[in-house]
């Protein structure tokens, strides 16, 4: 299938100020895939563009205005390694570099907007026909100017350690954690998901819980530490 998902698909309404309603939509579309390796158990590369759109809603206000929206399109290439037989207590799964653009698309002295590659690793710890740990560390370095942006890195720093654990069938939570540049900033976000199954609708979805605390939940506040907790459904966890 050419299509694939990328990052968490949701619609989430909560309690942030002025930006109670967030959901965020991503998929990859592979290119090419790269046979690299012999055998049946070589890993499988593909190279992929990707989209991913998060956007903070401000639906109570008069008008209903959008708080602030990301927009980033990527390229990647993602090396997937097959599941062993006999899974050890440890199992690679593969790496994503990447390049990717991130814009809120206004202008003037709104504007927000920078670029950046990145490495992220994937494996997993336990069995994936039970309780499991997927860790995905990941390293990132700006490339061009932050003219508009000159702290974020301050915010954001050069990495982020995101981990997630769970049952295929039960509960899953994810974390997604970076503290800055000098590890002075610290932010995470904690997402819940359980399974949603509905007779009347053929389609995989999850209840979602998610919970956000620290700095660069928008680009346009990347520099103001914000708290809130949100409730909704996803599509993709």
């Amino acid at each position: 299938m050419a299509f694939l998902p990328n990052q968490p698909i949701y619609f989430l309404y909560g309690s942030g100020a002025e930006q109670a309603v967030k959901y965020q939509f991503s998929f990859d579309y592979r290119l090419a895939t790269l046979h690299l390796g012999e055998g049946e158990r070589s890993p499988t590369s593909s190279v992929r563009v990707g989209y991913t759109q998060r956007s903070l809603w401000d639906i109570e206000a008069d008008s209903s205005p959008f708080y602030d929206t990301s927009y980033m399109p990527e390229i990647a290439f993602v090396t997937e390694s097959r599941i062993p037989a006999a899974p050890s207590w440890i199992t690679w799964m593969g790496l994503r570099a990447g390049y990717q653009h991130e814009s809120n698309g206004r202008d003037g002295d709104a504007s927000r907007s920078l670029n950046r590659a990145y490495f992220r690793a994937r494996f997993i710890l336990g069995s994936l026909a039970s309780w499991y740990v997927v860790m995905l560390p990941e390293v990132h370095a700006y490339v061009g100017e932050l003219s508009n942006n000159e702290r974020i890195k301050d915010y954001r720093g050069y990495g982020r350690l995101q981990f997630y654990l769970g049952h295929r069938d039960h509960l899953a939570l994810r974390v997604n954690a970076w503290a800055g540049k000098d590890f002075d900033h610290p932010t995470y976000q904690l997402d819940l998901t359980y399974p949603l199954k509905l007779r009347w609708l053929d389609l995989e979805s999850y209840l979602q819980m998610q919970y956000f605390n620290g700095y660069g939940e928008s680009l346009r506040a990347y520099d103001r530490k914000s708290d809130a907790v949100r409730f909704g459904v996803s599509l993709v966890r």
